[in-house]
C-alpha cells in the first residue's frame, strides 16, 4: 500500500483520525495472515507495512501497531520535509534547468 488514507479528508496528511489509523492496523494483520497463509516462500520472505498515510507524525506513528508474532516486517514510512524541497512537483522545471529560479546542471 501507497500512503493509505482517507482520501480528501481534512486529516489526510495530519495523521489521520483514530477510526482511519485503526483501519490501516487491522488492514496490515489481515494482509500479512493472508500472504504468510498462502505458504511457499511467502510464509518466510519479508513484507512491508506502512502507518496511516506512511506518515511520520507522532499521532500515526503513536497508534502504528506491528502485526503480531512476526518478525519479517519492513515499515515503510515517508517523510517530505522540508516540503519546498522534497514534495513540490514545481521545483525543477526540466526545459529552463531551474531550481527555485535558480540555474540548475541536472545529472538525471
Amino acid at each position: 500500500m501507497n500512503e493509505p488514507r482517507l482520501v480528501d479528508s481534512p486529516e489526510q496528511w495530519k495523521g489521520g483520525t483514530a477510526e482511519g489509523r485503526d483501519c490501516v492496523n487491522q488492514f496490515n494483520q489481515v494482509v500479512l495472515d493472508s500472504i504468510r497463509a498462502t505458504g511457499g516462500n511467502n510464509a518466510k520472505r519479508f513484507v512491508m507495512i506502512t502507518t496511516y498515510a506512511t506518515s511520520t507524525k507522532d499521532v500515526a506513528m503513536d497508534a502504528f501497531k506491528l502485526p503480531k508474532k512476526d518478525k519479517k516486517l519492513i515499515i515503510s514510512m515517508h517523510d517530505y520535509y522540508p516540503y519546498k524541497f522534497a514534495g513540490m512537483l514545481t521545483l525543477f522545471n526540466c526545459k529552463t534547468n531551474l531550481v527555485f529560479g535558480v540555474k540548475a546542471n541536472p545529472t538525471f
